[in-house]
């Protein structure tokens, strides 16, 4: 498995009434959530988001689309987790 890069996107898509869309997720069961997914190496962090969108829920999009409102939250890998990413210097 290819180590993961300890950056990701969190997606909100939602209708003019501001209506969210929710993923329900396998497991565990009964658990929703926003769209996410980690940056790939080559990737902006607007074509993650476009590519995230388009892989959990078909939606293709425009990156002219997105809405960046530059919030970033920074968190401490646990240890358990650390072996998914690869090392290299924090980001």
């Amino acid at each position: 498995m290819q180590a993961k890069r300890p950056v990701s996107i969190l997606a909100v898509i939602h209708t003019p009434a501001l209506e969210v869309l929710l993923l329900e997720r396998v497991k565990p069961s009964q658990f929703w959530q926003s769209i996410t997914g980690s940056q790939e190496d080559d990737e902006s962090l607007a074509q993650t988001a476009v590519r995230e969108i388009r892989e959990e829920t078909g939606f293709r999009i425009a990156s002219r689309s997105l809405v960046d409102h530059r919030l970033s939250n920074r968190y401490l890998i646990p240890p358990a987790w650390r072996a998914r990413y690869g090392a290299g210097k924090e980001c």
